[in-house]
């Protein structure tokens, strides 16, 4: 049988796997029963520095079985072998096949590096490395329009950022941080969204696999649900041509990397798309919470992990 690795946050032994709220438990459930109806066993797996050997081999592991609709987890205190590894929770080590290999994972997880492996995409993006540097930029800045978006290069949620007039910025963020130019997508896309927004589009070995609309809360520039932004998934054939062609370019330069799954987000400045960000670690999600589109997303996501789980 086909076993596909997920490397989760430590678990403790005495009640198991319990992901980080009932949104994520619903998320994770529904994947890893695709995966078991695609007919291969989730494996899921913790704590490398205490359980992993080397070379896929862990010290123990943890299933999953479904009964009477309910998930129930079980220990096994005792090694087992995965070629592949789903890494959600910052796998340490680099001696075995996995999404995404490091170099990915540095791409995407940096800010700054994102920004120099596709210059051509992004808004103008600049490194401070200190206080120093943060003022001169500061003292430069367009006379006209003073918004910015100040970022520290490890983040995600919309913690660590500032997005406003830079001259209200508050110095809360440790350096290196980047200043980028703030995108305007007050004018919407015709016939996708109005107003305020950036679009999240996620690819798996090339093939984009799921695609959202985010929306600003009320009072906030930042789309993220935990400063009350609104998400809605769309369906693969709704997300914009020229989206999936400009990540489709620069995904030609990380293909020879190894398996890949990432996701890019984009905002329609009236003229053409801008791009926000990457990010090594796209979220799951729930049709409950995010619409009907996440159940494509959540069975092509599971088909994914099963071919590459299967690879020789």
């Amino acid at each position: 049988m086909i076993r596909v690795g997920i490397y989760i946050s430590p678990v403790n032994p005495e009640i198991g796997p319990q992901f980080m709220s009932d949104y994520y438990r619903t998320a994770y459930r529904d994947l890893l029963g695709r995966i078991i109806a695609l007919g291969a066993e989730p494996i899921l797996v913790h704590s490398a520095e205490k359980h992993y050997k080397g070379n896929g081999l862990f010290s123990e592991y943890w299933t999953v079985e479904f009964i009477d609709g309910k998930a129930e987890f079980s220990l096994h205190e005792e090694p087992i072998t995965v070629k592949f590894l789903y890494d959600k929770a910052r796998f340490p080590f680099t001696d075995i096949r996995m999404v995404n290999p490091p170099l990915i994972r540095d791409v995407a997880g940096n800010k700054y590096l994102s920004y120099l492996f596709a210059p051509e995409y992004h808004a103008t993006t600049l490194l401070a490395r200190d206080q120093q540097e943060l003022d001169v930029i500061q003292l430069g800045w367009d006379k006209d329009d003073r918004r910015v978006a100040i970022k520290e290069l490890d983040s995600n949620s919309g913690d660590k950022v500032f997005v406003g007039q830079f001259d209200e910025y508050d110095n809360s963020l440790e350096f290196p941080v980047i200043v980028q130019s703030f995108i305007d997508t007050s004018g919407g896309v015709e016939g996708l969204v109005e107003g305020m927004h950036d679009v999240r589009v996620a690819l798996f070995n090339g093939e984009v696999i799921h695609g959202y609309i985010r929306r600003p809360g009320e009072g906030t520039l930042k789309s993220n649900m935990q400063y009350g932004g609104q998400s809605t998934a769309l369906y693969v054939d709704q997300v914009p041509h020229d989206i999936i062609d400009i990540i489709n370019r620069f995904d030609e330069r990380l293909k020879h990397l190894g398996d890949r799954y990432y996701a890019a987000d984009f905002g329609y400045n009236g003229k053409e798309w801008k791009l926000f960000e990457l990010n090594a670690y796209p979220g799951l999600a729930t049709v409950e919470t995010d619409g009907e589109a996440v159940s494509e997303y959540m069975q092509l996501l599971a088909e994914k992990l099963v071919e590459c789980a299967g690879k020789e």
